[in-house]
This record gives C-alpha cells, sequence and structure tokens, in this order.
C-alpha cells in the first residue's frame, strides 16, 4: 500500500509537471505567434515615421516663391527676340557722315535733279549745347542738286537718296558754313540735318 501511495503521488507530480510544461509551451508558442504578427507591423510605423520626417524637412513651395518664378518667365519672354538690321553709317566726300533711318523707294537722286525736301538743322552754341537753327520755317525746299543751290555738305550727302527716304547728315565744319558760320550758326560749327526727300525730278 505504501507503495501504492507512492507511485501514486509519483504518477501525480509527473502530470503536474506535464501540464505546467505544456502550459509553458503553449504560452511561449502565443508569445512567438504574438510577436511574429506584431514583427510586420513595426516596420510600417517606423517607415511612416521616416516619411513624415522627410516630408517635414522638405522645402514647401510658396505661392510667393511660385510668383517670382512666374516673374521671371515673363521678362524673360518679354525680351524681343526679333532683330531688325541697324542702319549704316557711310562717311562720303569731305568726311560727311551719311545714315539712312527710313530707306525710301524710286530712282536715286543724282546731280542734276530738282529735288523737294523738308529738314530740320542742328547745331550746338558757344556751351556746347544743342539747339535747332534751322527748319525752313517747316515748309518745302525745292532745289537742284550739283547747281551750287545749297551747302556742299549737301551736294554730296543727298546723292544716291530715295524719294520717301529719310536721311541724318553729319556736316563738318569746311562742308558747311566754315570758320565763319551763318546767322545763328556758330563759326566752325558742325551741322546735323534730318532730311526727308518728298519728290525727286529729273532735269
Amino acid at each position: 500500500k505504501k507503495d501504492g501511495k507512492k507511485d501514486g503521488k509519483s504518477e501525480g507530480k509527473n502530470a503536474s509537471v506535464r501540464e505546467d510544461s505544456t502550459a509553458t509551451s503553449s504560452s511561449s508558442a502565443a508569445g512567438t505567434k504574438t510577436a511574429a504578427k506584431a514583427a510586420p507591423n513595426a516596420p510600417a510605423v517606423s517607415h511612416g515615421a521616416s516619411v513624415q520626417r522627410t516630408e517635414a524637412s522638405a522645402p514647401k513651395r510658396t505661392p510667393a516663391a511660385e510668383g517670382d518664378k512666374d516673374a521671371k518667365r515673363r521678362k524673360t519672354d518679354d525680351v524681343p527676340t526679333t532683330s531688325k538690321a541697324q542702319p549704316q553709317l557711310t562717311v562720303v566726300e569731305g568726311g560727311v557722315k551719311v545714315c539712312d533711318s527710313v530707306p525710301g523707294s524710286g530712282k536715286k537722286a543724282a546731280s542734276g535733279d530738282r529735288l523737294t525736301v523738308r529738314f530740320k538743322g542742328l547745331t550746338t552754341n558757344a556751351k556746347g549745347e544743342w539747339f535747332e537753327f534751322d527748319r525752313n520755317r517747316g515748309k518745302a525746299l525745292h532745289f537742284i542738286l550739283g547747281n551750287n543751290e545749297v551747302i556742299r555738305g549737301w551736294e554730296v550727302g543727298l546723292v544716291g537718296m530715295r524719294r520717301g527716304g529719310t536721311r541724318r547728315l553729319v556736316v563738318p565744319p569746311e562742308m558747311g558754313y566754315g570758320p565763319r558760320g551763318s546767322g545763328p550758326v556758330p563759326p566752325r560749327a558742325t551741322l546735323i540735318f534730318e532730311i526727308t526727300l518728298e519728290n525727286v525730278q529729273w532735269t
């Protein structure tokens, strides 16, 4: 009987040990499964945090910055891209400088032709200030080119000009009124004329 009791107690203890082992194994397995389920979610939380940090650190585009870019783009677009040919400056006899701002059309003026022009003349006074000294009172002027009816600067400077054109002449003193001057024009004055050729008549 004593042996039976002892065997019964031993079996009971062994059963208790087996139950505890089973419970411990079950708890460990459950913990492992829980950890396994939680593990995939952990990186997602970390990734989300890094995304938030990246977005927070990235510079934001403000309306003012976009407006500045648009303004710069408009300024660039406003820059003219067409290139017009600049009037050519030519030096003819006596150092007279000729520049056609409007080319004109038709036959070229030549010596012996009767010309009709409108003009204005500029020169400098004793202080070096430019002033208008002649414009024939706004009326048209008629003369025969090459007939010594006008200053020498006109005689050489208007040759080759076309009807309807506008020409600028820069006339040195020796091709203008010389060392004496004339009226409001002082001695040894450089003259600038803006001349529009209205008509050319062949003689």
